[in-house]
């Protein structure tokens, strides 16, 4: 076994049977595999919600969005893995990752492995593409999933343009980890352009 002494924190153990540093990540130990099984395992909103929702169908929502918007291939296949570090750092919910700047700052350490593993390299417009479709996501999520309450965070978006588009999408019926597994493989294979990627794509069951 290697000598891990230099790493920084500690590690935990993935889905492959890798270990895995949040607070040391290497683009190296990124494992497609961990990532498709782990976001269909974990649920949206932390579990919030009127039915079991995974992040992994959340992706592919965003995905679809993204789509509609008339993004690219490579816009489209950086919105399905936009939240893949979640697969090494958990969906922690938007009020408590407020109040923690050092686990924002692991995020950003772990998003930067995961954007270098998958080849994913984003210009301004890009990223601001995909936060809209995030956005959008969530609208359409809320409309299907939650008690309607008005939350402060989403004031400004509340628009008729953005209600017509979400009119276009929904998330019902919901699907359980494994479909929501098979539907996210399926966009990457579709979506990769690196061989490995699709190959490691195709691996997973």
């Amino acid at each position: 076994m290697a000598d891990e002494s230099d790493r920084r924190g500690d590690w935990f153990q993935t889905y492959t049977g890798k270990r895995f540093w949040p607070y040391d990540p290497r683009a190296s130990e990124v494992d497609v595999v961990d990532v498709v099984r782990s976001l269909s395992m974990q649920c949206r909103f932390n579990g919030h919600c009127a039915e079991f929702y995974s992040v992994a169908q959340h992706s592919v929502l965003v995905e679809s969005i993204v789509d509609y918007l008339c993004g690219n291939l490579r816009q489209r296949y950086a919105a399905l893995l936009h939240d893949a570090a979640e697969a090494y750092t958990g969906d922690m919910i938007r009020p408590l990752k407020l109040g923690m700047p050092e686990f924002r700052a692991m995020e950003r350490g772990v998003e930067a492995a995961v954007e270098e593993h998958f080849h994913i390299e984003l210009t301004a417009a890009d990223r601001e593409l995909i936060k809209t479709a995030d956005v959008l996501a969530l609208f359409v999520e809320r409309r299907d999933l939650l008690k309607l309450i008005r939350w402060p965070s989403l004031h400004g978006w509340d628009s008729k343009d953005v209600h017509s588009i979400a009119a276009h999408f929904t998330v019902l019926p919901t699907l359980g980890p494994q479909d929501a597994m098979t539907a996210m493989q399926r966009r990457l294979i579709y979506l990769a352009t690196e061989p490995a990627i699709r190959v490691a794509a195709e691996a997973i069951s």
